[in-house]
């Protein structure tokens, strides 16, 4: 279609099959819409350690929304762009509120080596433990089990990020958004409906934002944005055009302006494709 189009979509749930990986025919099919011209980028709660890995066979230059928009990540040169630190009285306050909690936060802290410093300073639950394994060996990430973050670390803060709980960390992102005047994200795990993840970012953090900077930038006079939970939901609706996936929760698809296929049918591809070329997928 002649209008200049971006689109940009979640990966977990989304882009992503059940497995956690992007099928080898949505790779494909983004691939050649991008020699064609088509603006195609992602906007995810991930880090770049895991979405530099998760994208390694796609050619994607436009920037990565990464961190719920914390930051842009540019794939090709390795750098954090549009970079939003917490403020450091922020920092104090959320970390006095998790400890009387009984809550231990993974603090993300970005240095001059663009590489994501995360400090996990007290004992680790099975859950937490399984979430540090799972990214330890990462080359863009770098974990220091068992260490407070430094007086200057703290001051380039990213985000908190704690895995636990639904019943805990619901009440207690609602008590810190109030301590802290802005909201603190609390959302479900797609895969297990008991446990819950909390964000504490920069305020104005969101896809949203990040999505229309991005698409000012890059002249786009259309957004169509593809989700499956609820952080997609800003986004989602500041786009033109709303996309969730059948596998989404009801709440996002009752925000959005059509429902498409499910993750694991390659439907973000194929609705691009289509959208894009006037075509199906072959």
């Amino acid at each position: 279609m002649n209008t200049k189009t971006l689109y940009v979509t979640d990966l977990d749930g989304t882009l992503l099959s059940s497995d956690s990986v992007v099928s080898v025919r949505s790779v494909d099919i983004i691939n050649e819409l991008i020699e064609r011209g088509a603006m195609i980028t992602v906007a995810t709660a991930r880090t770049p350690a895991t979405v530099a890995n998760l994208l390694a066979d796609m050619c994607l230059s436009i920037p990565a929304i990464v961190m719920t928009g914390a930051a842009t990540y540019n794939l090709v040169s390795g750098r954090y762009e549009n970079v939003h630190f917490l403020d450091y009285e922020v920092v104090a306050t959320s970390l006095r509120m998790f400890e009387d909690a009984g809550v231990n936060p993974f603090v993300y802290t970005l240095r001059d080596d663009q590489i994501l410093h995360a400090f996990h300073a007290s004992e680790m639950s099975n859950v937490e433990e399984s979430f540090y394994v799972m990214r330890r060996d990462m080359k863009l990430k770098r974990f220091h089990i068992g260490e407070n973050p430094k007086t200057a670390d703290l001051a380039r803060t990213m985000l908190m990020f704690c895995v636990g709980e639904k019943d805990i960390f619901e009440p207690l992102a609602a008590r810190m958004s109030q301590a802290i005047g802005y909201p603190v994200t609390c959302y479900n795990d797609i895969f297990n409906d008991n446990k819950a993840f909390i964000e504490v970012f920069a305020p104005g953090v969101n896809k949203s934002q990040s999505v229309i900077r991005l698409a000012d930038s890059l002249g786009a006079s259309r957004i169509v944005a593809f989700g499956d939970n609820l952080n997609d939901i800003s986004m989602m609706e500041t786009a033109d055009l709303g996309v969730a996936v059948e596998n989404a929760y009801e709440e996002v698809k009752k925000c959005a302006d059509i429902v498409i296929g499910s993750n694991n049918e390659d439907a973000v591809a194929r609705w691009i494709y289509r959208d894009f070329t006037g075509d199906d997928w072959r």
